[in-house]
C-alpha cells in the first residue's frame, strides 16, 4: 500500500522474442533504404524491398476514417495497379481496352501521378502505341526510388521516369510480358519476365543489365530483397545473390503453385504464400520451418504481410492470421458473405490495424464490383470500421483492391470507376475522460486517497508522474503496458524521498500542503515515442 513508510520501486522490463526483434530491426533498416522517400511513405509493392506489407513508421491513423477525395478513371473498362505513395504523390498504373473503331486494337497504358492531399493529377505518362506497340497495359505496382519511378508493362519493357516531372529517363526491353511488380534495393532494379522465365537485375540509374537468371519456366513473382539476397517464386522458390545472381539455394514444394508467389522476408524467415499452402523457410539455407494448409489453389495470387509476430494473408475470400514463428493458427476474418464478396488482396498493416480491400462479386451474372474497405484490430481481428462503395454493375474488375497506408492516409481501388483516398476524421486522444476524485486530499486521514480515472483508446505503455507546484517530479510510477479500456490509479498522498532511501529503494513521506499535478503519459509500445499526455490537478490540505 502507498501509505506504508517504505515502498520498493517496481521496474517493469519487456522483451520481444529474439526472432521478432531481429525482424523489426531488419524492417527498420529496409525503411531507411527506401530511396529518399518520406519516412511514412509506401514507395513500392508491399511497402519495402523485403515485402513485409507493414509500415512501422505510420502512427497517425485514427478511426473513423473519412473519404477525402475520389479519382475517376479515364475509361469504364480501365484496370489499375495497386498504388504507391511517396513524398506527397500517389503513383498508379492503368490499362484500358480499345472500344472505338478508330483506336488501335489492344491494351493501352498510362502511369499517373496524383497529388495525395487533393486528388488532382500532377502528370500522366502515356505509352505510345506507335512506338511501344498496342499491348502496353500497366498493372504492376510502381516503385519510387531516389527521384525515379519504375514500372513494367505488358509490352515487355521496364520504364524509368523522373518521379517529379514524369519525364522519360530510360527503358529496358525484355523478351515477354512484365506482369509482376519490380523491386529496387541498393541501386539495383529487380524484375521478372513472364514468358521468358528470366529474372533481371538492372542498374537503377542507367538501366544497364547487371545480370539475368534463367529459371526455364514462367515468372509472375515480385522479388523480395533482404541483406544481399533476392527471393522469388517460379517452378520453385529461389534465393540468389543480389549482386551477382548466383544461386544460393532453392526449395521445391511437393505440390501447389509458386509461379506467381511473391515471398516476404522477416527476421530469419522467408514466407511464401503458395497454392494450397503457406510455408516458412530458413532464409539462409531454404530449410522448411513450418507449413500450413489453406486449400486455395490460387493462393499465390496475393502476398502475405508480417507484423506484430503474426503473418496475415487472404485466401478463399478470407483473412487468415498465423503465428509467424510457429505457423499456429490464431484467428480469421470472414467478411459479409451475403454479398458473395470473395476478395483477393494483400493486407496492409500499420499503426495496430489491418487494412483490407475488396472489389468484386465473382458469381454475379454481370461484371460487378462491390468495393469495400475493412479496418481490423491487428491483434484480435475485431472489425473496427468499414466502408462500402456500393454495388456497380457492368464494372470492370481488373483492379488490385489491396490498400496502401502512407503519410497519414489510406488509398484503395474499390471500383474501376473509382479510386479513393481516406484520412482520419479527427485525431483521437489516446487518453480520454480523465478525472480525479476527490480533488482535495488529506493524506493524514485514514483510507483517504485521490483516485485517477481514465479511458485508454489504444494499447500503450503508461507512466504516471506527480509534480509539485514548482513543476518538479516528486513521484514517478511505471504502470506498464495497458490494454484499451477504462482504468484507475489511487494516489495516497505520498511522494518519493530518494535522499533517505537505502540500496536503491526510495523513502517516502506524506506530501506537504499545496497544489499537485498528476500527469499520465502514453508511449508507443514499439518505439517508445510519446503519443499522448494528460494532466489533472489535485490539492493537498492537511487537517493539522
Amino acid at each position: 500500500m502507498e501509505g506504508d513508510l517504505k515502498i520498493k520501486r517496481k521496474i517493469f522490463r519487456y522483451f520481444f522474442p529474439i526472432a521478432y526483434l531481429i525482424g523489426f530491426v531488419v524492417t527498420f533498416l529496409c525503411c531507411l533504404n527506401l530511396g529518399h522517400a518520406n519516412a511514412s511513405s509506401w514507395p513500392m509493392f508491399n511497402y519495402n524491398p523485403a515485402h513485409t506489407g507493414y509500415n512501422p513508421v505510420e502512427k497517425s491513423i485514427y478511426l473513423p476514417l473519412k473519404k477525402t477525395w475520389i479519382y475517376y478513371g479515364d475509361r469504364y473498362n480501365e484496370g489499375r495497379s495497386r498504388p504507391t505513395v511517396a513524398n506527397g504523390t500517389v503513383y498508379i498504373g492503368t490499362q484500358w481496352y480499345s472500344t472505338y473503331w478508330w483506336e488501335i486494337v489492344g491494351r493501352h497504358g498510362r502511369l499517373k501521378a496524383i497529388d495525395a492531399q487533393t486528388g488532382i493529377e500532377k502528370w500522366c505518362f502515356s505509352l505510345d502505341e506507335s512506338k511501344d506497340g498496342p499491348n502496353v497495359g500497366i498493372l504492376t505496382t510502381p516503385v519510387v526510388y531516389d527521384g525515379y519511378v519504375y514500372f513494367g508493362s505488358r509490352n515487355g519493357k521496364l520504364y524509368a521516369l523522373d518521379a517529379e516531372t514524369g519525364e522519360f529517363r530510360w527503358s529496358y526491353l525484355a523478351p515477354s510480358l512484365i506482369l509482376a511488380s519490380p523491386t529496387v534495393c541498393d541501386g539495383i532494379v529487380y524484375f521478372s519476365c513472364w514468358g521468358s522465365g528470366m529474372l533481371y537485375a538492372l542498374d537503377a540509374k542507367t538501366g544497364n543489365l547487371r545480370w539475368a537468371y534463367d529459371v526455364g519456366s514462367i515468372l509472375w513473382s515480385s522479388p523480395a530483397v533482404s541483406e544481399g539476397v533476392v527471393y522469388f517464386g517460379a517452378d520453385k522458390i529461389y534465393a540468389l545473390d543480389a549482386r551477382t545472381g548466383e544461386l544460393k539455394w532453392s526449395y521445391s514444394p511437393r505440390y501447389g503453385r509458386v509461379s506467381s508467389a511473391s515471398p516476404v522476408v522477416f527476421g530469419d524467415r522467408v514466407y511464401v504464400l503458395a497454392g494450397y499452402d503457406i510455408f516458412a523457410l530458413d532464409k539462409d539455407n531454404g530449410d522448411l520451418k513450418w507449413k500450413y494448409f489453406h486449400g486455395d489453389y490460387y493462393g499465390d495470387r496475393t502476398a502475405p504481410s508480417v507484423a506484430y509476430g503474426n503473418i496475415y494473408f487472404t485466401v478463399n475470400g478470407n483473412l487468415h492470421v498465423l503465428d509467424a514463428d510457429t505457423g499456429v493458427h490464431k484467428w480469421d476474418f470472414n467478411w459479409d458473405t451475403s454479398y458473395k464478396n470473395r476478395m483477393r488482396s494483400s493486407p496492409a498493416i500499420a499503426d495496430g490495424y489491418v487494412f483490407l480491400g475488396a472489389s468484386r462479386d465473382p458469381v454475379d451474372f454481370f461484371d460487378a464490383s462491390d468495393g469495400r474497405l475493412y479496418v481490423l484490430d491487428a491483434h484480435t481481428g475485431e472489425l473496427l470500421w468499414s466502408y462500402s462503395n456500393g454495388r456497380h454493375f457492368n464494372d470492370w474488375y481488373a483492379i488490385d483492391p489491396s490498400p496502401v497506408v502512407a503519410e497519414g492516409m489510406v488509398f484503395a481501388n474499390l471500383s474501376t470507376k473509382i479510386f479513393l483516398a481516406f484520412k482520419s476524421s479527427k485525431p483521437l486522444s489516446i487518453i480520454s475522460d480523465i478525472s480525479v476524485s476527490p480533488q482535495v486530499l488529506d493524506p493524514y486521514k485514514k483510507d483517504e486517497r485521490a483516485t485517477l480515472h481514465y479511458d485508454l483508446n489504444k494499447e500503450a505503455n503508461l507512466t504516471l508522474e506527480i509534480l509539485n507546484s514548482s513543476k518538479h517530479i516528486v513521484k514517478s510510477i511505471d504502470l506498464g503496458t495497458k490494454e484499451p479500456g477504462s482504468d484507475h490509479y489511487e494516489w495516497w498522498g505520498v511522494i518519493d524521498c530518494p535522499e533517505i532511501g537505502l540500496n536503491d529503494d526510495k523513502g517516502v513521506f506524506l506530501a506537504p500542503d499545496g497544489e499537485y499535478t498528476i500527469r499520465l503519459t502514453a508511449q508507443d509500445i514499439e518505439d517508445g515515442s510519446v503519443i499522448d499526455t494528460k494532466e489533472v490537478k489535485v490539492q493537498v490540505e492537511t487537517s493539522w
